[in-house]
């Protein structure tokens, strides 16, 4: 089944804060720039990044969308990192660039020191 987004759009002004911050905990969370395809999750942060619950339970789902890691944690995360810097290299839009300097400060700058101890733990204990 596949659903317009504008009707998505539609569905969430309703209610704007309660529906996009409920929608931001469980949409892909891929960010990317494509000619052909709409990134979901750009879009979205374009319209609701504005709103702070927004970006706090994105940043969640974000984190959570990582997956297994097999290796350094750290260095998987520094990664990540990088790439979103990297991003913010051809991201335009205010609510976007936002959200990942948000997210890099708050949450993935946090998880990067967590992984360094833990990665000397396992791999040096």
């Amino acid at each position: 089944m596949k659903i317009e987004s504008n009707k998505i759009w539609e569905w969430i002004d309703e209610s704007k804060t309660e529906r996009a911050e409920l929608l931001a905990k469980y949409i892909p969370t891929q960010l990317y720039h494509s000619e052909e395809n709409s990134c979901f999750a750009r879009i979205f942060l374009m319209l609701y990044g504005d709103l702070e619950g927004v970006r706090q339970h994105f940043s969640i789902n974000y984190s959570n969308s990582r997956g297994v890691t097999v290796g350094s944690y750290s260095r998987r995360l520094s990664l990540e990192k990088q790439e979103l810097l990297d991003y913010l290299n051809t991201e335009t839009n205010e609510n976007v660039i936002l959200w990942v300097r948000e997210y890099v400060q708050k949450y993935l700058n946090k998880d990067i020191e967590e992984a360094e101890i833990f990665d000397e733990e396992i791999f040096l204990g």
